[in-house]
């Protein structure tokens, strides 16, 4: 095979995992991958990486979050 370029380093941003995986650019198993732009509180936006793993269990807390947010606007929550 010799060698092959191309290749992205994918690693995980949430402090505790260590998954880091090399992907060929444009390989389908980017997309098991989640690249997320969070804006905090204070509307700083930031990019975030997620493994599979951790992108799976950030994309069930957001959907708390918008629930939540929902249920705010609606005048559920004071």
């Amino acid at each position: 095979m010799g060698v092959e370029n191309s290749f992205s380093k994918w690693t995980c941003d949430r402090k505790d995992c260590d998954t880091v995986e090399h992907i060929k650019i444009g390989d389908a198993r980017e997309a098991a991958w989640g690249k997320f732009n969070r804006v905090d509180a204070n509307g700083v936006s930031t990019e975030y990486y997620l493994c599979p793993e951790h992108k799976t269990k950030y994309q069930d807390l957001v959907q708390q979050e918008d629930k939540d947010f929902q249920n705010w606007l609606n005048g559920v929550y004071e």
